[in-house]
């Protein structure tokens, strides 16, 4: 005769069986979180490029606006013209002194003539060296770059 089983008080059936995610699963998540990562950083660096860019272009038109404020004033030598005696003369504001990429902005007179003003913008790279250009093209100033000291400079 066979006994029967006496039933356990108690016993809780086991659920269903845990798992973690496997290797594939866990690579596949990484990749497209680096890919992620990459587009964003790919993304950024166009715009700080534009954005140091524009604001090295607003100093400009800054220094451009106080020369002829100074100028306009009866200051007529070409030589008293500098950055210091524009701040002095509170043409400029006191921290202006340095570009984004770490270059001291000069103002004087055109080294061949005193007739003309000329803004140095110093330590600027290829490319923003050219959209400079392409922004100050037209108006009352000639511009250009020289690509072999990093200067960018406005003549009016």
């Amino acid at each position: 005769m066979m006994r029967k089983k006496k039933k356990e008080r108690g016993f809780i059936p086991p659920l269903k069986e845990e798992r973690g995610f496997t290797l594939i699963e866990l690579s596949i998540v990484m990749l497209i979180a680096g890919l992620l990562l990459a587009v964003i950083i790919m993304g950024t660096r166009g715009a700080k490029e534009s954005a140091n860019t524009t604001a090295c272009a607003e100093d400009i038109k800054t220094l451009y606006t106080a020369a002829n404020l100074w100028l306009n004033h009866g200051y007529t030598d070409y030589a008293d013209i500098s950055v210091a005696n524009l701040k002095s003369a509170d043409l400029l504001p006191s921290g202006f002194t340095t570009n984004n990429w770490g270059g001291t902005y000069t103002i004087g007179p055109k080294t061949s003539d005193n007739t003309k003003v000329e803004i140095v913008a110093p330590s600027v790279p290829d490319n923003p060296g050219a959209s400079l250009v392409r922004i100050f093209s037209s108006g009352s100033y000639s511009a250009w770059y020289d690509a072999t000291g990093d200067d960018f400079k406005v003549q009016f």
